[in-house]
């Protein structure tokens, strides 16, 4: 993440804070934080209602996924076609 969003998201509290930190602390404080991700992806993971949504999103998203991959196949060679008959 580069330095501009990472300012866009922290507020200057904790920019503050971590700041003031030692090496021991920033290190606690990136295991800590990982460990809240894994904890909220767990909670979500255990969720029926979102494993039922995330499971229907997938299925939306195949038929789209595959349209657009044909339909990107089909520019592409067309494109190369036209490259081919010196029209591009």
């Amino acid at each position: 993440m580069k330095l501009e969003q990472i300012l866009k998201v922290l507020d200057g509290d904790t920019l503050e804070n971590l700041n003031k930190m030692s090496q021991e602390e920033l290190n606690t404080s990136v295991i800590t934080s990982e460990q809240s991700i894994r904890e909220a992806k767990n909670e979500l993971d255990e969720n029926p209602n979102y494993v039922h949504l995330k499971e229907d999103l997938k299925a939306l998203r195949g038929g789209f996924n595959d349209l657009k991959k044909r339909q990107t196949a089909i520019i592409n060679y067309s494109l190369l076609r036209l490259e081919e008959l010196g029209k591009v």
